[in-house]
């Protein structure tokens, strides 16, 4: 229910005026004493709903990324929320993805696109006789699996190409890498082409605004990261069985999350890297990054959490 608080109408939507400002205003003399002060009350009114409903979206965009996130399974953790991003669209397609046809959720952000893998599990048995017990009328087969979003990758907008192929077919292309989406139909078709239209649009005007008006520093940038039994030799690339470059991992990780920041969850990272050696012992993570123009070389235990931000010492 509405509730009306000094002349602003609170409702569940927008805030706003709930009476017509123009109407005393139009009844006092515009020479009056009281003329400006209706004008300001007015003004004011204005810019509080304006701000008021500013902050009520940007909590509904911060919420909504927030639920996105559980709702992935990723080996690394899926940090969404991030001041500058926006929530835009998302559904259930069919996609290629590294050489065959996988279907998943889909979501389009304003400054990149997360692509995940529908896995279908079964769930634990306990579970599964507990609620057929408890819905015997409803179908048991239903009840004994579960949908699992997976994480793919986060592919950004920037120099994204969005090609034509079909009345029910389109790809996405980036450098080398190419991803085509498949509909049962010309309007959805439609309805996806405009949506992918329109987020790379508006994000190549963000980029020429960046780059040729405002160009903000990056606080924090991966420069060379290695993981696995570190050694204080050097060695050629690629010729230490027991440990891998993961320069290329972690940009990636830090740039879906947001870019200001990197986050990994504590517990062995050998998944994350995909290491090949599962008798090395004594892993580490080693990043060199550049925080705020300074260079730190950092070192963290396999099992611990890496928490890396503009404010790290």
């Amino acid at each position: 229910m509405d509730n009306l608080i000094f002349g602003i109408k609170i409702s569940r939507g927008d805030i706003f005026i709930p009476w017509d400002m123009d109407i005393p205003l139009k009844h006092t003399e515009e020479n009056s004493v009281d003329y400006q002060a209706l004008q300001n009350v007015k003004n004011g009114f204005v810019e509080i709903n304006k701000k008021v409903n500013a902050k009520k979206r940007e909590l509904e965009i911060r919420r909504r990324l927030v639920q996105v996130e559980r709702s992935i399974v990723s080996a690394a953790p899926l940090i969404l929320v991030a001041p500058h991003r926006s929530y835009i669209k998302e559904g259930f397609l069919k996609f290629s993805f590294k050489n065959e046809f996988l279907s998943g959720m889909v979501y389009i952000l304003n400054d990149c696109i997360v692509l995940t893998k529908s896995l279908t599990k079964t769930k634990d048995k306990g579970v599964v006789n507990m609620l057929i017990n408890m819905k015997a009328s409803t179908n048991p087969n239903v009840q004994n699996t579960l949908t699992e979003n997976h994480y793919l990758e986060t592919i950004p907008l920037k120099e994204l190409e969005l090609i034509e192929i079909n009345s029910v077919q389109f790809s996405l292309q980036q450098h080398k890498e190419k991803w085509d989406f498949c509909f049962d139909s010309e309007d959805t078709k439609r309805d996806w082409f405009t949506a992918f239209k329109e987020v790379i649009d508006a994000y190549e005007l963000h980029v020429l605004f960046e780059e040729g008006i405002y160009k903000p520093d990056k606080p924090i940038q991966i420069l060379h990261a290695t993981y696995g039994k570190l050694k204080h030799e050097k060695t050629e690339k690629n010729s230490d069985p027991e440990q891998v470059e993961v320069t290329h991992k972690l940009q990636k990780i830090m740039e879906q999350q947001g870019g200001n920041q990197l986050i990994l969850n504590s517990g062995s990272k050998k998944k994350i890297f995909n290491f090949p050696t599962k008798k090395v012992k004594d892993k580490k993570l080693r990043i060199v990054c550049s925080i705020k123009g300074s260079i730190k070389v950092l070192i963290y235990p396999d099992q611990d959490a890496v928490l890396l931000t503009p404010d790290t010492v």
